[in-house]
Order: C-alpha cells, then sequence, then structure tokens
C-alpha cells in the first residue's frame, strides 16, 4: 500500500514538472512561422491555462480564433471562440462570454459541425438563465 502510495507521488510531481504552462506554450507559438500551427499552440496554450489563469486563456483562445479565421478553419475558430468564452465565463463576465459563444456557434454552422454549434447554444442557454433571462434561455434550447 505504501509502494503504492509513494508510486503515485512520484508520478504526479514528475507530471508536474514535465507539464508545460500556458506561457510556454504562447513563446513556442511566437516562434513558429507557419500560421496553422501557431493557432494550434495558442489554442493549446489556452486549454492548460483556462482552470488557472482564464484571463490569459482567454487572451490566447482569442489569438487562435483569429488565426483560424485567417486560415478559412471554421471548425477551428469555433474552438476557439468556445475555448475563450470558457475564459470570460471563468471570470465571471458572461455577458463576453455570451458573445463568444455565440462566435462560436456561427462558425460551427458555417463549418456544418451542428454537434459544436449545439454546445454552444447550451452555453448560451445556460448562461442566459443565470442573467436571469429565462425567456432568452428557451430560446436557445
Amino acid at each position: 500500500m505504501l509502494r503504492l502510495l509513494l508510486t503515485s507521488l512520484v508520478l504526479i510531481f514528475a507530471s508536474m514538472i514535465f507539464a508545460q504552462s500556458g506561457d510556454a506554450y504562447a513563446e513556442r507559438a511566437k516562434g513558429l512561422a507557419n500560421s496553422r500551427d501557431r493557432m494550434k499552440v495558442y489554442y493549446k496554450a489556452a486549454e492548460v491555462s483556462l482552470a488557472t489563469e482564464p484571463a490569459k486563456s482567454s487572451q490566447w483562445a482569442n489569438i487562435a480564433y483569429s488565426l483560424a479565421l485567417d486560415n478559412d478553419d471554421n471548425s477551428f475558430a469555433a474552438r476557439a471562440a468556445y475555448k475563450n468564452g470558457e475564459g470570460f465565463e471563468a471570470r465571471n463576465q458572461l455577458e463576453d462570454a455570451l458573445v463568444r459563444f455565440n462566435r462560436g456557434k456561427e462558425n460551427a454552422i458555417q463549418a456544418k459541425d451542428y454537434d459544436y454549434a449545439a454546445k454552444c447554444l447550451n452555453k448560451m442557454s445556460a448562461i442566459s438563465q443565470q442573467l436571469g433571462r429565462i425567456k432568452k434561455a428557451k430560446e436557445f434550447k
């Protein structure tokens, strides 16, 4: 039992040591020449920093969103807009989150990714309910 506990602790600490921060990913993205690669790395920066630094997560997701639009990649733009919305939601900036989730929905529809559009609509509905906009929340369902 003690051996299992020690092994688990070693694995946890090792993963913490080797895990890259959002800042490290963003720094790496700056040095990439290919905009598609930059887009993906900025998105990864947004992913890994969402729980600990939601403001930076939103910033990096927005950069990924802009790069996705530059590359005419509506599917990726939808995901980046959604991640951007999550960053605003985590900071309780719900109006801004609604805008980003709506962008995600629109890009998902353009990409014919209706499951992702529905995911965005569900977030929009939940936030509208939080804001007391019950009628609007029902429109998103």
